[in-house]
């Protein structure tokens, strides 16, 4: 997985890339991707509420298992939580 992130970020040049699991009860960060320079957050990011954490990301995940999200800003006045988290 780690190298298929590493591949991935070539394509889509991202400063970090997560793929989280989950069994509805908790989320936590099991392969993560940062580009040099950006600090890891797979520690912090370990057995989350899914309730808290996820809730809010739902809308984004209706159609897709994947959510990109270009550019965090457009989603600071619509979805504040969800920008804090990112930001």
């Amino acid at each position: 997985m780690s190298n298929a992130l590493l591949t991935l970020s070539k394509a889509i040049h991202p400063d970090r890339l997560y793929i989280l699991e989950t069994e509805l009860k908790t989320i936590s960060n099991t392969f993560e991707w940062c580009k040099e320079g950006i600090t890891s957050e797979m520690d912090t990011l370990q057995n989350l509420s899914y309730d808290e954490y996820m809730l809010g990301w739902e809308t984004f995940l209706e159609h897709d298992t994947m959510a990109f999200i270009p550019d965090i800003e457009m989603l600071k006045e619509d979805y504040p939580s969800e920008y804090q988290i990112l930001k």
